[in-house]
């Protein structure tokens, strides 16, 4: 029994309030200076749960307890967005949170200790993240055919900021993320030490231009597990923080050498230290990228909360290169675009970074050769094959693709010869090991026969072995790809419409054939996503496959939003990913505080069902004619009550709630 059914169970006969899909993402982007992203009817569980008749509670009253209950408010906004009958979904179930029944507040407390067990929490010291449980804990609650969860942390040259949380939001996320109390030294600039955090769920980011804020201010609102009423034992009525969040420049390595970092402006506190965003779990339903309409056009197909909706659910948005492109992918915490254009009339080759939602591309670096394939290592840098000519080899490189890097940090991480008269006709990253599998000529003739393996650390990399691909297996190869549930490679004829898998033999180092998809027809792009399930794009359309117990593939009997999407060329789907490592994003400094410790509430806000069109914030003709335009199209964001009818119920609700006002 999935713990959803158990959660049914115990509270049979309780009124429910059932919606199959509510509205929940609104807002625009015009640019980064101008956008506004606000999620409606986001849970706000209380975390502070004490034990009375009647009532278990949580280990430790819930003092440390904000990692999984920010994390069960994800999975209950999943439920009730059409998911809380999927047999493959483990959330809360979909019932009236805010309800005074103490049997549903005990069925929020049991989901959100099953959540601390499945994250280690410990109730003295919070979640640590020692094994990256906090990502793992809520995947593995997830189809991954369906939904990509990804954790991004601070690095030493990177940290998620209240924008990259905006556009996870814009694309359709939903975002749990944590603040670390940061100790400063004398200069006021330097990050000493992290002394432990707290983690809430985003709802809002605000940056309006009309509302005059600062180059790197924005308004955020976020349900905070701490901040609930003075009851340990019912709970509280959903209601977001307010905050200010500004933007500043804060050194880690050495003085001089900056990290722009996002810090939550709190009153009312009694000590120094800084309150900053430190790390990010966001939940995305699945999405993918591809070369299309054009060849100088790459598209990126973001997926819909909305259980049941097709390709017509799935966001188009199209980036016009300067040039036809190369190769082209999305970065793995989806905050960014990589894509490298073809030389053309004597030109360079070009490396973009393109901001994903509004198409604005960098460039990089530039080449004088042909760039014949890029994949991003897992934590967001971006590695590419450079060709070589009869003088110079080929090379390998890595590069670092933010456009707000710390001045003093060098694009170029690294890079590696090829041996003389080898060439790459593909990459790709296995996150599993962190290593790097090139698709490789080795002997010159213009056709792949090899597969190079690469590790890498910070600051090198270096072949691990080659593996020459068996003779007669498949011919022509011109992509590769790995399973990331099995760690073996798929490499794929694309002319002969070819897929084969291949594994190692750890005796030998050979590789052996372990299954294959001949599809009679020339394939234009072939990924492997999450959950063992295979995309190919042939004829223009996506299709799915999924593996049919004998080495094959099978034509899928239940289809995601992807299948029968249109695309040109180099279809990729995306996967849950992280950059986690253990000795950056775990120990100590990652333990909790309890909520008696945060700074006071000084404003916070609750639902405007009545709110659903621009200008935001502001009730005016535009929201009565977005509600009269749903309502007569059945459109959920004219489904006030969320009872999945439009019926004269959401009609009162939306009337009062437009002459009462935003709160």
């Amino acid at each position: 029994m999935s713990f959803r059914a158990a959660v049914l169970a115990s509270v049979s006969g309780v009124a429910v309030s059932v919606s199959l899909a509510e509205a929940g993402h609104l807002g625009y982007w015009n640019n980064d200076d101008d956008f506004y992203v606000r999620l409606s009817y986001m849970v706000d569980f209380d975390q502070k749960r004490a034990t009375t008749t009647g009532i278990p509670g949580l280990p430790g009253d819930g003092g440390m307890y904000c990692v999984p209950t920010s994390a069960s408010n994800l999975m209950a906004y999943i439920d009730r967005h059409g998911y809380a009958n999927n047999p493959f979904i483990d959330g809360p179930g979909l019932l009236d949170w805010t309800s005074s029944s103490t049997a549903v507040y005990n069925a929020a407390t049991a989901y959100i200790d099953a959540m601390g067990d499945d994250m280690n929490t410990d109730p003295d010291d919070g979640t640590n993240n020692d094994n990256n449980q906090i990502r793992n804990a809520v995947r593995d609650r997830l189809n991954p055919l369906f939904f990509d969860v990804n954790y991004y942390a601070r690095t030493d040259t990177w940290c998620p900021k209240a924008i990259n949380i905006a556009k996870y939001m814009a694309q359709g996320g939903i975002v749990s993320f944590c603040y670390g109390r940061w100790n400063i030294d004398a200069s006021g600039e330097g990050l000493s030490s992290r002394d432990s955090g707290h983690c809430i769920t985003m709802t809002k980011v605000d940056k309006r231009a009309f509302m005059n804020y600062d180059d790197w201010e924005y308004v955020i609102n976020y349900a905070d597990p701490g901040s609930g009423g003075s009851s340990e034992f019912s709970q509280s009525d959903f209601a977001y923080r307010v905050e200010t969040v500004e933007d500043f420049n804060y050194f880690v390595i050495q003085p001089g050498v900056y990290r722009r970092m996002s810090r939550i402006m709190f009153q009312g506190l009694s000590d120094d230290r800084h309150r900053i965003i430190d790390s990010a779990m966001a939940v995305f339903p699945k999405a993918g990228w591809a070369v299309y309409p054009t060849p100088n056009s790459m598209t990126f197909y973001t997926g819909s909360f909305v259980a049941g909706d097709g390709p017509g659910g799935v966001g188009l948005h199209t980036f016009q290169m300067p040039g036809e492109i190369g190769g082209c992918e999305v970065s793995p915490d989806r905050g960014f675009a990589s894509v490298v254009t073809e030389p053309e009339a004597g030109g360079p080759a070009v490396l973009y970074h393109v901001d994903v939602m509004t198409g604005q591309t960098t460039p990089i670096a530039s080449f004088a050769h042909r760039v014949p394939a890029l994949t991003h290592h897992r934590d967001r840098t971006v590695l590419l094959a450079v060709d070589g000519d009869s003088t110079s080899p080929g090379q390998i490189r890595r590069y670092e693709m933010d456009t707000d890097l710390p001045s003093g940090s060098p694009r170029l991480e690294w890079s590696v010869n090829l041996p003389m008269g080898t060439s790459v006709v593909d990459l790709a990253f296995n996150d599993a090991n962190d290593t790097l599998a090139a698709l490789a000529d080795t002997d010159g003739d213009g056709d792949a026969d090899s597969i190079i393996d690469y590790g890498m650390d910070d600051d090198r990399i270096f072949p691990e072995g080659t593996h020459e691909i068996p003779a007669g297996s498949i011919c022509c190869m011109e992509s590769i790809d790995f399973d990331p549930d099995l760690g073996e490679y798929l490499v794929t004829d694309h002319e002969g419409g070819l897929v084969v898998r291949f594994a190692t033999d750890a005796a030998s180092g050979r590789l052996i054939e372990t299954g294959r998809l001949a599809l009679g027809a020339p394939i234009d792009g072939c990924s492997m996503g999450d959950g063992g399930r295979l995309y190919v794009l042939a004829g223009g359309v996506v299709s799915e496959w999924d593996t049919d117990g004998a080495g094959g593939f099978a034509p899928t009997a239940d289809p995601s939003p992807m299948a029968g999407l249109p695309a040109l060329r180099d279809f990729q789907i995306s996967r849950s990913r992280t950059n986690f490592v253990a000795a950056l994003h775990s120990g100590p400094q990652w333990n909790n505080f309890d909520p008696s410790e945060l700074a006071p509430v000084r404003n916070a806000t609750g639902e405007c069902p009545a709110d659903i069109a621009a200008p935001f914030e502001l009730l005016d003709l535009a929201d009565i004619n977005a509600f009269v335009t749903g309502f007569l199209a059945q459109d959920p964001i004219a489904d006030v009550n969320a009872d999945g009818l439009f019926d004269l119920q959401d009609v009162t609700l939306f009337i009062n709630s437009f002459l009462a006002g935003c709160p």
